[in-house]
């Protein structure tokens, strides 16, 4: 028997914004490694960007498809990756007599059967696998039962919007995937508009870190200076009223407390080149935090302009 390339939508999962550096014999082989009954795995390619795309994985057991949707992630490489239950487009119903969308064959008034491919009547003699393709829906060269006919496209649109419209007669539960092409050109816009401004309130954040992070660095590296000047003076007038000193006790105890402030100072001053090296570092890390904050920004405003 031909066995099927993919098992139903009830048993697959996608694997979500991949990195296109990660090849698919690779994903094979972790996923292989953690779920033992795979069927099948394969690149989505309407997923497919410059950056990531998405994968689908068929899993024959029950048990681990309800345990990798529950964890919501998937480890490749060192990097966490999304997982979301695969939710096929909405399927149309088409007639299988004239080929037009909305009805079955029992209930067509076409009085002939039409040919997908050629539109003419496919009990002729004419051999109707190879004959010239051309939808007599709209006249493109594909069959009249392609997704790219005018006709199937405008009736896949209007039911979705039915759909979406009227989500209360859906059974209880359900979800469905919208097509890109169908998503209303509002809901993109307002979700530009929030990243928009979830971006611009990370760069409100990240200046006013800065910032902070500038005075506190600022107001001890000038503060703490004057603080070791003042104990540097206090040690050596302590060790200059020490060697007046003839009492041996006396003499022990001064020369401890002037140990202990030497001790203190040299790690003050360890502290501060410490405190430098890392506000050095730290800066490095913001300057590029800001960087990646513009190109975020310049991105989406890329794509609001686009829309």
């Amino acid at each position: 028997p031909i066995l099927p390339t993919r098992l139903p939508a009830r048993n697959a999962v996608i694997l979500k914004f991949i990195d296109n550096k990660i090849k698919l014999d690779e994903v094979q082989m972790y996923v292989k490694e953690k779920f033992k009954s795979v069927y099948g795995i394969e690149e989505m390619l309407g997923t497919i960007t410059y950056r990531s795309h998405h994968i689908r994985i068929d899993l024959l057991s029950k048990e681990e498809y309800i345990n990798i949707l529950n964890s919501g992630k998937f480890v490749i490489g060192g990097h966490l990756y999304e997982v979301d239950e695969y939710l096929p487009s909405p399927k149309i119903l088409i007639c299988n007599k004239c080929n037009t969308p909305g009805h079955v064959k029992k209930n067509c008034k076409s009085t002939i059967e039409v040919c997908r491919r050629c539109g003419n009547n496919r009990k002729n003699k004419d051999d109707h696998k190879v004959c010239c393709i051309i939808c007599h829906h709209c006249g493109g060269d594909h069959e009249a039962t392609n997704f790219k006919c005018i006709l199937i496209f405008k009736f896949r649109q209007q039911l979705l919007q039915q759909l979406k419209n009227n989500t209360h007669l859906l059974p209880p539960h359900v979800q469905f995937y919208i097509p890109q092409q169908f998503r209303d050109q509002k809901d993109s816009e307002n979700q530009v508009k929030l990243m928009a401004q979830s971006w611009q309130l990370l760069n409100f954040q990240s200046k006013t870190q800065t910032d902070a992070i500038a005075d506190i660095y600022m107001t001890l590296s000038d503060g703490i200076p004057s603080i070791m000047d003042s104990m540097q003076n206090f040690n050596h007038i302590l060790k200059d009223i020490n060697k007046n000193i003839t009492n041996d006790n006396e003499r022990q105890q001064r020369d401890f407390v002037i140990t202990r402030i030497d001790e203190s100072i040299n790690t003050v001053n360890n502290r501060l080149q410490l405190m430098t090296d890392h506000h050095k570092n730290l800066m490095i890390i913001i300057n590029k935090q800001n960087e990646l904050l513009v190109r975020g920004m310049n991105s989406i405003d890329q794509l609001s302009n686009g829309q």
